[in-house]
């Protein structure tokens, strides 16, 4: 499933050349420019339910191995890149001795951080539906302009997340040209 917004027309083209044997389905995010990927990441809810979901943000680009890895965690996870240096504007993640995530932000001190999120989780059936209830709360109150990981963050007492290292794999999070140079050159490798 691909939810899409801007020029999802042209996406949606591209993704159905380029994997025609692959079994889409588009969802299209019509308010994508006043409300961020939090209600992106509602509109899934009625396709997913009570499954499993293995969700990548659109503007990440990575290894292949790297999506693998996430698929065969034996837990819910969300990916952390542990293995660079962490800016200090980034995503990041808190982890307590037991090895769980009981923080995330983008406000946590460069210090007090594990990592950085890639922005791959991987979610249990049994907490898919927990994670989607939070995230309407967010919706119910008019918050819309949040990424969904801060719905995750409200219930991390509530469930065991666990963070998942890249170890080194190669990915970008793709919002400049220099980005998309990172992007093209873990493409040629």
């Amino acid at each position: 499933m691909v939810i899409t917004g801007y020029q999802h027309e042209v996406l949606e083209t591209f993704l159905r050349r380029r994997f025609p044997t692959v079994r889409l389905q588009f969802i299209y995010n019509d308010q994508y420019s006043v409300k961020d990927n939090i209600y992106s990441f509602s509109l899934a809810e009625e396709y997913v339910g009570n499954e499993e979901l293995l969700c990548i943000c659109s503007d990440i680009y990575c290894e292949s191995r790297l999506l693998q890895t996430a698929v065969q965690a034996p837990f819910d996870i969300l990916m952390v890149d542990d293995t660079k240096e962490i800016p200090s504007g980034a995503m990041k993640v808190r982890v307590n001795g037991d090895g769980y995530i009981t923080k995330i932000s983008k406000e946590l001190s460069v210090e007090e951080s594990t990592g950085e999120i890639v922005g791959i989780s991987k979610i249990s059936a049994s907490n898919t539906a927990f994670i989607f209830k939070r995230v309407a709360t967010y919706l119910d109150k008019g918050i819309v302009n949040v990424w969904w990981p801060y719905a995750i963050n409200d219930v991390l007492e509530q469930i065991k997340l666990r963070p998942w290292s890249t170890d080194g794999i190669g990915w970008v999070n793709v919002n400049t040209f220099d980005d998309l140079k990172v992007a093209m050159n873990i493409a040629n490798d």
